[in-house]
């Protein structure tokens, strides 16, 4: 059983599947695969999938009061 906040990801190029925690996921520099060492990572359930499009949403929608989020000009 995962722990909370970890999500099964697939490689796209090698096929490999691991598990990948969301504090993983946030920080700078993307998760790699463990086998070929591709970051792209695509979620398997469709509980990551809504996860990541939350998030990308959230990045998207920039707030002023929210003031975490600094987007170019």
């Amino acid at each position: 059983m995962a722990r909370r906040g970890t999500f099964k990801y697939k490689c796209a190029d090698c096929g490999n599947e691991q598990m990948v925690a969301s504090v993983e996921r946030a920080r700078r520099t993307r998760p790699k695969c463990m086998r070929c060492g591709s970051a792209a990572l695509d979620p398997v359930t469709s509980e990551g999938r809504t996860h990541i499009k939350i998030g990308n949403t959230n990045l998207s929608q920039h707030r002023d009061d929210r003031g975490d989020v600094i987007k170019a000009n």
